[in-house]
């Protein structure tokens, strides 16, 4: 399933390979309390450029333009009756 997003601004487009939390204040340090974990997680997508460099980026900075090369309004079409639509964040 090739899932196909894009930046909101820039309008670049990625291939999403998966995702994952990141944290980048870690360094080494060790955390008991799992609510002191939480504040350093960031919600990214592992993507891909057209010619395959990959990297990390954050979700809430691009959105799904294409699922096996249907739109996200073309997949739900049919079952718009059954299934309930997030707004629009």
């Amino acid at each position: 399933m090739a899932v196909i997003i894009q930046h909101k601004e820039s309008k670049e487009e990625y291939i999403v390979i998966g995702s994952g939390f990141g944290a980048t204040d870690y360094a080494g340090k060790i955390k008991i309390e799992p609510s002191e974990n939480e504040k350093e997680r960031y919600p990214l997508l592992c993507v891909c450029n057209m010619k395959g460099k990959i990297g990390w980026v954050y979700s809430e900075d691009y959105k799904v333009v294409l699922v096996d090369g249907e739109t996200p309004e073309q997949i739900y079409e049919p079952r718009i009756n059954h299934v309930t639509v997030m707004e629009e964040l």
